[in-house]
C-alpha cells in the first residue's frame, strides 16, 4: 500500500513536471536571469497563501529561530515549544505518562484549548499524527537541527489550512538549503538524580547537476534516562492533604498517604475501610502488628501522617527513559529558472519506556482459613476473632511495577512542483503520505483470575503448597476466577508482608500486553497564487486559491485479553476509522489605501475555504483581515475569523461497548425537587410520560451504550485578534508587538456521566427536544417490571459544550551595536490571560467555570532572552515566568479562601545559562546550564500533571556540547 501510494504520487508530479516544463518551451519566453530572480524573491507568512515581499501579517504571528532553539540547549524539540507562554503544557515529556499509551509524545496545545485544536505543520503542510485517532503531531518527530524557525499564529486559520486550526497553527520551517557538513554532539547530566541526556545531529547540504540541484541531509540521535521520583529529595517524600485536627480545613502535610493500602498489606478486621478500628499491618517477615497512627489521622480522605500508609512515590517518574533516532532527505532539482522538482522525506524512530504513576496492581483479596502460608500465629489470632477468612488490601509492589514499552516508527514523503509562469503566476502542486506505526507492549499487566488462583493456596495430600485450583481443579470462592483455561500451571504465593510475593508466581499471573496501532495520511493538493493580479490606485491586489483533497485512517489492535477485560488494565477494544475530506479554499488581499497621512498601506485580506466531509459533511470557514500601516514606525492589524474542527477518529470511531452507570433517577418523586427549577423538571417528565409522584421499583445500575458518536458534527469558533507594531526609525534595533486575542468555541465536543445526562434531560428549559433526552430510553410501554424507568442510554461524546479564552500577547524586541564591544540583544515576550471560561453544558449558559488562574493557565506567563556576542564569545541568559495560580477551582476558592493550605502556589522564574566560545572558523564550544538557581517545584506538584508540568523537575543541569562544520 505505501510504495503503491508513493509512485502514484510521483508519477503524477513527474507528469505535472514534464507537462509544465512542455508548455513554457513552447512558449519560447525569454529567459530574463533577473526578473526571474526578481519575482522568486518572496515570501509567504503563515497564514497566508500569497507569496509577498517585505510583508507583515495582519494576524499575530510569534516566532522562534533557530538560534533560539539552539540557546535552551534542549535535546527534546517539543519541550522548547511547550515553554513558550502561548502554550500549556497538556503534553510534555515529563507529564506524558498520565494516560495509556501517550507515554513519550511531546504534543502541542496553544492557548490550553486541547491538543486537537492547534494545527501542526511543517513547511506549510500537514504531518502525520502520532496517536491512536487523533490529529495531534508528535513535536519529536521533527528534526530540530532543520528548524529554520517556528511561526505561531493564533486562531482562526481554517480558511488557509482546513480542519484543526480553532487556537491556531504551529509552522516548522525547515531549511531548504545547506552547505556543507555540520555535525553537533551534545551531552548532559543533572546535578541530583543519575539523568542524563545525550544527541548527535549531523546535517549536510549542497548542490549538483551544476547547481540545478539542492539537498539536505540530516540524521540525528536523541536520548534521556529515566528520573524517578526516589532520584530528588523534593519527590522522594509522599505528601497529602488532610483534614486538620479542628477539622475546619485540609492541610498538606509531609510523609502522608492512605492507610487502607500498603506494599506488605492491611487487614481490616470489621470491615469498615474508613475507620481506623481493628486494623492491622503485616511486617515483611509476615507476622501481623497493630497498624500504626502517630500524626494526622483523616479517615473521610482514609489518610493518615507518620503512620503505616503507602508510598506511592518511590515508584513514580519524573521523566520516562526516551529515544529518538531520526534521518531526514530533502531534495530539490530546478527543471528551469522556472520550475522546480522537490522531495521531502523523513524516516524517524522513538522508544519510550515509562512505568506508571500508579505503581503496580493493588486490590482487596480474601484468604481463607486454610491457606497453607497462614502460620500457626496468624491461624491463632484468627481463631481467638472468630475469623474464617482475612480481608487484606495491599499494593502488590513486589509483583513489579506496571508500565508501557513503547516503540513510534514514522515515515513521510512530500513530493511535488512549484514555480512561475504566464505574468508572475505561481503554483504548486504536492502529494503527502505519511504513516505512524505504534507498538506498546503493556508491562506487569495482571490476570486477575491467575492472581487470585495464585494466593489461594493449600496443602495437597503430600503436604506440598499447590493452589486449589491445582488441587481440585476449581479455585475458591473467596476470589473466584472466570478463566478456567488460564490457570493451567498455576504458582502459589504468599501475599502476607512486603516481599512475600514469589518471583516465579509474578511471572505467573503478570502478563505483557502488546497492542499496534497504525495511522495514515494522504493529501494531495495543488495552489495557484498571484501576488500582483491587478492594480488598483493603492497597488496590486494579490490572489490564492487551491483545492485538497486528504484521507486520514487509523486502526488500533490490542492484545486478545485485554479486549476480553482478563487483564488488571483497562479493557481496550479494536478501533478502527477513517475519513476523507475535499476542499477547495480562495485568499485575496485587496491595498485599500497607500502614501496618505496616517496611511502609508492598508491591506485587506480575505479568505474562504469549502470542505466537504465524508462525515460531517459541507463547512465552511472565513478569514478577514486589516493591515493598517500608519507610517514607517507603527503598523496595526487585526482580524476577525470563523474556524472548524470536524471530529476526529477517536470521538467518532472509538468502538461502543456496553456498560453499566449508577443514576438516580431524576423524575422519581424523591428527585423532582432536587431540579435547578423543580417545575421545569416536572414538566419535562412529564412529557416524557412519567407520571406525577412516580418512584422507580428497582435502583439498580442501568445498562447503556459508552464509546464514539459517528452522528458528531464539527465545531465551530469565532476568533478575533487585534493589535499593533511598533518599530520607531529613532530607535534602530527596537520592537514592540502587542495584540487582543479572542476564541470562542461552540458546539464543543465532550462526553458526560450517565446522571449528567439524565438530568439535562429534563432540566433544560427547551423541553425534550434536546441532545441529552435523544441519548435515552425509557420503558413506557411497560415491557420490564420497572415501568417508565430509564432502560438504556447512550453516553457518548456530544456538541455540547463552549469554551471562550481571550488575552493579550506582547513582544519587545532591541538589539544594539557597540556595546562593551559586543553587541547586545534583549527580548521580551509574554502572554496575560484575561479570560478563560468553561461552559460544560453550553445549552445552561448560566453554569460557566472560571478556569483562569487555575493550576495550569496562569494570568501571566513570560520569558525574557538576553543575549551578548562580542569576539569569539557568546552568552546567553533565558528566564522564564510563571505567574501564582491556585490549586482549587475559583469557584471552590470564591465559597471558601482557607478552603485548604496552601491553597496557593507563588510565582515561580527558572534561568537558563549559556555561554558559547568560537575556537576556529569551524569549530564551536559551548556549554550551559538550565534550571541555574536550581528551582523545584512548588510543594507537592511534581511537573508530571498537567498544570504542574509548567515547572522543571529535573533541577540544575549542566550540559556541554561541541558544534563542527566541514
Amino acid at each position: 500500500m505505501y510504495k503503491k501510494t508513493l509512485a502514484t504520487a510521483i508519477g503524477t508530479v513527474l507528469m505535472i513536471a514534464a507537462a509544465t516544463t512542455a508548455q513554457a518551451q513552447d512558449a519560447g519566453r525569454p529567459a530574463d536571469e533577473s526578473s526571474d530572480i526578481k519575482r522568486l524573491d518572496t515570501v509567504t507568512v503563515t497564514g497566508s497563501r500569497i507569496p509577498r515581499v517585505d510583508y507583515l501579517s495582519a494576524s499575530p504571528v510569534g516566532t522562534l529561530t533557530a538560534e533560539d532553539i539552539r540557546a535552551t540547549g534542549a535535546v527534546t524539540l517539543g519541550d522548547v515549544i511547550n515553554a513558550l507562554p502561548q502554550m500549556s503544557t497538556t503534553f510534555s515529556m515529563g507529564n506524558s505518562s498520565r494516560y495509556i499509551g501517550t507515554a513519550g509524545l511531546n504534543l502541542l496545545d496553544l492557548r490550553g484549548l486541547g491538543v486537537d485544536r492547534t494545527l501542526v505543520l511543517v513547511n506549510g503542510r500537514r504531518h502525520i499524527a502520532s496517536a491512536a485517532g487523533s490529529s495531534a503531531v508528535d513535536i519529536n518527530t521533527i528534526p530540530a537541527a532543520l528548524v529554520e524557525r517556528v511561526e505561531i499564529l493564533t486562531g482562526g486559520s481554517s480558511a488557509i489550512y482546513g480542519a484543526d486550526a480553532v487556537s491556531g497553527v504551529v509552522n516548522f520551517i525547515l531549511k531548504k538549503s545547506f552547505d556543507g557538513t555540520a555535525v553537533n554532539a551534545q551531552f548532559g547530566h543533572s546535578e541530583e538524580g543519575n539523568f542524563n541526556e545525550r544527541s548527535v545531529n549531523v546535517v549536510s547540504g549542497g548542490t549538483f547537476a551544476d547547481d540545478r540541484g539542492q539537498y539536505v541531509l540530516s540524521a540525528a540521535f536523541n536520548n534521556q534516562d529515566p528520573l524517578y521520583l526516589r532520584d530528588r529529595a523534593f519527590s522522594r517524600d509522599s505528601q497529602r492533604y488532610l483534614t486538620d485536627p479542628t477539622r475546619t480545613r485540609t492541610i498538606l502535610a509531609r510523609n502522608a498517604s492512605v492507610y487502607s493500602y500498603t506494599d506488605g498489606g492491611v487487614l481490616d478486621l470489621d470491615g469498615r475501610s474508613a475507620t481506623t478500628n481493628d486494623r492491622y499491618v503485616f511486617d515483611p517477615d509476615g507476622s501481623l502488628r497493630s497498624q500504626r497512627f502517630d500524626g494526622i489521622t483523616d479517615t473521610t480522605r482514609t489518610g493518615c501522617s507518620d503512620c503505616d500508609n503507602l508510598d506511592p512515590n518511590q515508584y513514580g517518574q519524573l521523566q520516562p527513559s526516551n529515544s529518538t533516532g531520526a534521518v531526514n532527505a530533502n531534495f530539490g532539482f530546478d527543471l528551469n529558472e522556472n520550475h522546480r522538482i522537490f522531495v521531502e522525506s523523513k524516516w524517524v524512530q522513538g522508544k519510550t519506556k515509562a512505568f506508571s504513576t500508579s505503581g503496580p496492581t493493588f486490590g482487596t483479596y480474601l484468604i481463607p482459613r486454610d491457606n497453607a502460608y497462614i502460620s500457626d500465629a496468624l491461624g491463632q489470632f484468627m481463631d481467638d476473632n472468630g475469623l474464617t477468612r482475612l480481608r487484606i488490601s495491599r499494593n502488590n509492589t513486589d509483583a513489579g511495577f506496571r508500565g508501557e514499552d513503547t516503540t513510534r516508527k514514522t515515515g513521510r514523503i512530500v513530493t511535488g512542483i512549484q514555480g512561475v509562469f504566464g505574468s508572475d503566476w505561481s503554483y504548486e502542486a504536492s502529494a503527502n503520505y505519511g504513516r505512524t506505526v505504534e507498538t506498546r507492549t503493556n508491562l506487569n499487566n495482571q490476570i486477575p483470575d491467575r492472581f487470585n488462583a495464585s494466593i489461594d493456596a493449600v496443602f495437597d495430600a503430600n503436604g506440598n503448597i499447590v493452589c486449589r485450583a491445582t488441587r481440585d481443579g476449581i479455585a475458591g470462592p473467596e476470589n473466584p476466577v472466570t478463566g478456567g483455561d488460564l490457570l493451567a500451571g498455576c504458582v502459589p504465593t504468599s501475599i502476607f508482608g512486603a516481599g512475600a510475593v514469589s518471583p516465579a508466581a509474578a511471572a505467573w499471573f503478570n502478563t505483557r500486553t502488546p497492542s499496534r496501532t497504525e495511522l495514515t495520511q494522504q493529501v494531495f493538493s495543488a495552489n495557484l497564487s498571484k501576488s500582483e493580479l491587478f492594480a488598483l490606485p493603492a497597488g496590486s491586489v494579490g490572489f490564492a486559491s487551491g483545492v485538497e483533497f486528504r484521507k486520514e485512517t487509523s486502526q488500533q489492535t490490542t492484545d486478545p485479553l485485554q479486549q476480553a477485560d482478563l487483564t488488571f488494565l483497562n479493557a481496550i477494544q479494536n478501533q478502527r476509522g477513517q475519513y476523507s475530506v475535499r476542499e477547495a479554499f480562495a485568499e485575496v488581499n485587496v491595498p485599500l489605501l497607500a502614501d496618505l497621512p496616517f496611511a502609508k498601506n492598508v491591506n485587506l485580506d480575505l479568505a474562504g475555504r469549502v470542505s466537504d466531509y465524508t462525515t460531517v459533511g459541507t463547512t465552511v470557514s472565513w478569514k478577514a483581515g486589516l493591515d493598517w500601516a500608519l507610517n514607517d514606525a507603527l503598523r496595526l492589524r487585526s482580524t476577525f475569523s470563523n474556524a472548524v474542527r470536524a471530529p476526529n477518529i477517536s470521538e467518532l470511531y472509538d468502538p461502543q461497548s456496553v456498560n453499566f452507570f449508577s443514576i438516580s433517577d431524576p423524575c422519581s418523586a424523591a428527585n423532582i425537587g432536587r431540579g435547578a427549577d423543580p417545575a421545569v423538571r416536572q414538566a419535562n417528565c412529564s412529557a416524557l410520560g412519567v407520571p406525577v409522584g412516580w418512584t422507580p421499583n428497582d435502583t439498580s445500575t442501568r445498562r447503556g451504550l459508552s464509546g464514539g458518536n459517528p452522528n458528531l458534527s464539527e465545531e465551530t469558533s469565532r476568533t478575533f485578534t487585534v493589535g499593533a507594531v511598533f518599530t520607531p526609525t529613532a530607535l534602530p534595533g527596537f520592537g514592540i508587538t502587542v495584540d487582543y486575542w479572542d476564541i470562542q468555541i461552540e458546539d464543543a465536543i465532550s462526553s458526560v456521566s450517565g446522571q449528567q445526562l439524565a438530568d439535562r434531560c429534563v432540566d433544560a428549559a427547551g423541553g425534550i427536544d434536546n441532545e441529552f433526552c435523544a441519548s435515552i430510553t425509557r420503558d413506557i410501554a411497560g415491557a420490564t417490571d420497572d415501568q417508565y424507568a430509564i432502560s438504556g442510554l447512550e453516553v457518548l461524546p456530544l456538541n455540547i459544550s463552549k469554551l471562550r479564552a481571550r488575552g493579550i500577547d506582547f513582544g519587545i524586541d532591541y538589539a544594539v551595536e557597540n556595546v562593551f564591544g559586543g553587541r547586545l540583544t534583549t527580548k521580551l515576550e509574554g502572554t496575560y490571560l484575561k479570560e478563560y471560561l468553561s461552559y460544560p453544558f453550553q445549552s445552561f449558559p448560566d453554569e460557566v467555570e472560571d478556569e483562569r488562574n487555575v493550576l495550569g493557565t496562569p494570568k501571566w506567563k513570560g520569558t525574557l532572552t538576553i543575549g551578548y556576542a562580542r569576539g569569539p564569545w557568546d552568552l546567553s541568559l533565558r528566564t522564564r515566568y510563571v505567574d501564582s495560580q491556585i490549586l482549587v477551582s475559583n469557584e471552590q476558592y470564591a465559597t471558601n479562601p482557607d478552603l485548604q493550605d496552601p491553597i496557593k502556589v507563588s510565582w515561580m522564574t527558572f534561568t537558563d545559562a549559556r555561554v558559547g566560545y568560537k575556537a576556529t572558523e569551524r569549530l564551536n564550544l559551548y556549554l550551559g546550564v538550565r534550571n541555574l538557581f536550581d528551582r523545584e517545584p512548588p510543594y507537592n506538584l511534581y511537573g508530571t500533571g498537567f498544570g504542574s508540568a509548567q515547572y522543571d523537575n529535573v533541577g540544575r543541569f549542566f550540559y556541554t556540547g561541541v558544534n563542527y562544520r566541514f
